[in-house]
């Protein structure tokens, strides 16, 4: 089989150059836009589709919709790849360290590779020992996005539980003795500070969520609202979380009961159906049938025994006859689903990149774009590097002799050699 090659004119030398693939086409439009941060009204350019028809007649050029979409798919698809490999590869590579250590002492051609071009050189102790220290966080992060981003299964009380597991993870880390996990975790406590830090930005629904989970109710959240944010802000926190969800039963509450009223009226104007006047008893005295709520009838009892397997729907399908206020909430309340953005973008101290165009976009959209992008990069400080040479090299050129001409010249001549 024939490699292809590029020759020195930059023309593609392949014998299947002239097969065409609308789909790889296509990729590759997307990651020329991520790569060269094009904005999408680009594609819809009478001048870039006459050009590219030019090109390949047979392409299709996307809508912008259909790029946005593409990009989409791209970062999603690109994202689990790197948190397969990283979440993956770390704890594999650190269950064959002693392999890699021997290999390092009897293999040349292994310390070469490792060496030569953009490789960083064989780990030393300390790469295997920060591997080690990161690969918890990763596994930590890792598994809660998996967890929430679930679509098969609800996620709404899961959220709040994953952002309490996180952020437990993060102050145990802080105690560590290993000074680089500690750092780690410190620097990650900042972030957790800022998003989920100040109790007036909590969202009580999804705290709701957590007490309509009987294996949970509401005595789990009030512990961990003190363990987070201490006596006095915890203590506003699950005040106000009694009052919300009161709040919220009272509302499907009343129309629950002006449900049964009608009804009963019914019953109590008609003998036929009401027998023995209890429907006429009711309604002529005002009582009710049961003095204590539904709500809290369901917290006084005990919690069911905790499982990963346990199914919170099927609870609910089966005691919604003990409990039917309560299961019309939790029907709605437990069909939300959770939309974040994801751990390790939440985490990263990478900063955020927006001009005039970026700043148009959505902000799921800028991560796709600049996560992506980034992610494209094989090596980003060696390119900047290189660049870097390059322009001083030409710089110098230019300006060190008095004919500007000549020496621009000979700076692209340089370059080429190079």
């Amino acid at each position: 089989m024939t490699t292809p090659t590029i020759d020195e004119r930059g023309v593609l030398n392949s014998p299947s150059a002239s097969k065409f693939d609308q789909e790889e086409a296509r990729r590759a439009l997307v990651e020329m836009f991520i790569g060269e941060e094009l904005p999408f009204c680009f594609v819809e350019s009478p001048k870039f589709r006459k050009f590219v028809h030019a090109l390949q007649a047979r392409f299709k050029v996307p809508s912008r919709t259909t790029l946005a979409r593409d990009i989409g798919a791209l970062y999603a698809e690109e994202k689990m790849k790197l948190q397969d490999f990283l979440s993956a590869n770390c704890e594999v590579a650190l269950k064959h360290r002693k392999e890699f250590e021997l290999l390092a002492l009897k293999d040349n051609t292994y310390i070469g590779e490792m060496n030569g071009g953009k490789g960083r050189g064989v780990p030393s102790d300390s790469d295997w020992e920060y591997a080690e220290s990161i690969v918890p966080f990763l596994r930590v992060f890792n598994d809660a996005s998996i967890r929430v981003s679930g679509t098969l299964y609800v996620t709404s009380d899961m959220y709040m539980k994953e952002v309490f597991a996180i952020g437990r993870f993060i102050r145990h880390s802080c105690d560590s003795v290993d000074f680089s996990t500690m750092s780690m975790a410190e620097r990650m406590r900042v972030k957790y500070e800022k998003y989920w830090g100040n109790p007036d930005s909590v969202n009580m629904l999804l705290l709701i969520a957590i007490v309509l989970n009987p294996m949970q109710k509401i005595e789990y959240v009030n512990y961990f609202l003190d363990y987070f944010f201490g006596e006095e802000k915890g203590g506003e926190l699950k005040s106000k979380l009694s009052k919300c969800i009161k709040l919220l039963y009272q509302q499907y509450q009343s129309s629950e009961e002006a449900s049964e009223a009608d009804t009963q009226d019914v019953q109590a104007n008609n003998i036929n159906i009401d027998l023995h006047g209890m429907g006429f008893f009711l309604q002529a005295t005002g009582r009710r049938t049961n003095t204590r709520s539904e709500l809290d009838r369901y917290l006084q009892e005990e919690c069911e025994p905790y499982s990963h397997k346990f199914d919170i729907l099927n609870w609910w399908k089966v005691n919604s006859t003990r409990f039917p206020i309560l299961g019309n909430m939790a029907r709605e309340v437990l069909a939300i689903p959770v939309s974040t953005i994801a751990s390790e973008s939440a985490f990263s101290t990478g900063g955020r990149v927006l001009n005039p165009y970026r700043s148009s976009l959505t902000p799921r959209m800028v991560e796709a774009l600049v996560c992506t992008g980034d992610w494209f990069k094989e090596d980003l400080f060696s390119a900047l590097d290189d660049d870097g040479e390059v322009l001083q090299q030409v710089d110098q050129d230019i300006f060190s002799s008095n004919d500007g001409a000549c020496s621009m010249a000979a700076s692209i001549d340089n370059i080429d050699d190079d």
